[in-house]
């Protein structure tokens, strides 16, 4: 497996899943079907750029538009990065 490193106030994240419906409904739905997507993401960071300006770190969980995510494709490996700036916020954890 191939690592990209981020430049230039990247990230390299990891889009989270998200939940699959309920299964067990009564309404019948075309097999092509796709149930709308929120303009928002959650995005686990796998690596952040040197020149990031942002406290984030590899690991955390954070939120940004969707329409921000690049997906970039080399030698048949796929990264998503997000640049700096389209940062919502970061999902803090309750202990």
């Amino acid at each position: 497996m191939m690592m990209l490193e981020p430049r230039n106030r990247h990230l390299l994240v990891c889009i989270c899943e998200e939940p699959e419906p309920d299964q067990e409904r009564a309404i019948l739905l075309p097999a092509d079907y796709e149930a709308p997507k929120s303009p928002y993401a959650a995005v686990s960071v796998l690596a952040v750029a040197p020149d990031v300006g942002q406290h984030v770190l590899a690991g955390e969980t954070i939120i940004v538009e969707r329409s921000m995510l690049n997906e970039v494709t080399f030698e048949g490996e796929t990264f998503y990065l997000v640049l700096e700036n389209y940062i919502l916020g970061v999902v803090e954890q309750e202990i």
